[in-house]
């Protein structure tokens, strides 16, 4: 029955790359032309971008044209839907491979207003179910936020550092 269901709603709303919008074979996934100039996994350098609280910091894409687009459609426009196709991200780039030393991954935590507002947690969103398919540790509750905050796209450097010290706490 499900099965049916599944190519009943693909008829009615036929998957999409997210990009170009062109034909794909499932849900999520991005053609391979797109895929191809979106996905760039590299490490970068901590000291290079004064990341000096990381061990380390693995990117899968740059943070431009239609990852910027889905990511900002998640955030302010109530688009969850965008998950599945910036989670395929992670699974085309393979990087848990990458993370055999991860101790566990877990969500920076929305003010509980934005929260309200939003609906959702949009890093949740994406993480949560590759997490437990790639069987990494997740843990959502362990991290808490302890203030509000500034949108930090508003701040510069400086002001983002102030903007959330003393803003989480560890439950444990």
């Amino acid at each position: 029955m499900l099965s049916w269901w599944k190519a009943f709603l693909d008829i009615l709303y036929p998957p999409r790359c997210p990009a170009c919008k062109g034909e794909v074979a499932t849900h999520g996934r991005w053609c391979h032309h797109c895929l191809r100039h979106v996905l760039s996994v590299r490490e970068l350098n901590c000291a290079d971008h004064n990341l000096k609280h990381l061990d380390g910091c693995l990117a899968v894409c740059a943070y431009t044209g239609s990852v910027k687009r889905l990511i900002h459609a998640m955030k302010f426009q109530r688009k969850k839907k965008y998950a599945l196709s910036l989670r395929r991200l992670l699974e085309e780039g393979r990087i848990a491979r990458r993370l055999c030393e991860v101790n566990l991954v877990l969500p920076v935590p929305l003010s509980a207003q934005r929260l309200r507002e939003r609906g959702y947690n949009q890093v949740e969103a994406v993480f949560a179910k590759w997490a437990k398919t790639e069987k990494l540790p997740w843990e959502p509750q362990l991290l808490l936020r302890s203030k509000n905050t500034l949108p930090q796209w508003t701040l510069t450097v400086p002001e983002r550092r102030k903007n959330i010290k003393d803003a989480f706490f560890l439950t444990r």
